[in-house]
């Protein structure tokens, strides 16, 4: 097969390649609408149980550990006004050409009281300094960029509505727990207390 040949093919298969992008551009499309009316759903069905989901939303941290001269540590962090219900979750990190310093990356979307859905860019690093004849000291700061997305962003940004299902079904996991063992010991406390009336007469 000469070049004229190959070229030819080239050119045949070029616009089966553009009809090819167009169709998986159009599933796609379909796709990201099923999985923000799956998210929708979602919305509504933990509005409700807000309060029981909702943690504080950090918007910044700055720790320094030394474990050498505890005296020297220090912490600080910033939170968004509002709590929020965790959706989605991915932290990054990378080298940034310095030896012992990771940039700090990633995102997280958050579910607000009225629906509002917030997304959140984390930007920052984590260095370790060496001391000799002592354990590291650590550095660690990053903060939030805050942007409000609609239910359509989310779930492409998540890329899967399964990342933000399992999110949620994990929180709910741990509020369950949390519940179970603050009623058990809720009970023990109880039955302490009944044992010690029963005493007292």
């Amino acid at each position: 097969m000469d070049h004229e040949d190959r070229l030819s093919e080239i050119e045949k298969l070029l616009p089966k390649a553009d009809r090819a992008a167009e169709k998986e551009r159009a599933a796609r499309a379909l796709e990201e609408t099923a999985m923000a009316k799956v998210l929708e759903r979602l919305i509504e069905t933990i509005l409700p149980d807000f309060d029981r989901l909702a943690d504080v939303v950090l918007l910044r941290r700055d720790e320094f550990t030394s474990e050498a001269q505890p005296s020297l540590s220090t912490f600080a962090r910033e939170d968004y006004p509002e709590p929020g219900i965790l959706l989605f979750e991915d932290e990054t990190e990378g080298g940034t050409g310095t030896p012992h310093r990771l940039h700090l990356g990633g995102s997280q979307i958050h579910l607000l009281r009225d629906g509002r859905l917030l997304l959140l860019w984390r930007s920052g690093f984590r260095e370790v300094t060496k001391r000799r004849g002592s354990r590291p000291d650590q550095h660690e700061v990053w903060a939030m960029t805050p942007q409000e997305i609609s239910p359509l962003e989310a779930v492409q940004h998540a890329v899967f509505i399964e990342a933000i299902l399992e999110t949620v079904k994990e929180s709910l996991l741990t509020a369950i727990v949390l519940s179970e063992d603050a009623a058990r010991e809720s009970e023990q406390r109880t039955a302490r207390l009944m044992k010690l009336l029963d005493l007292v007469h």
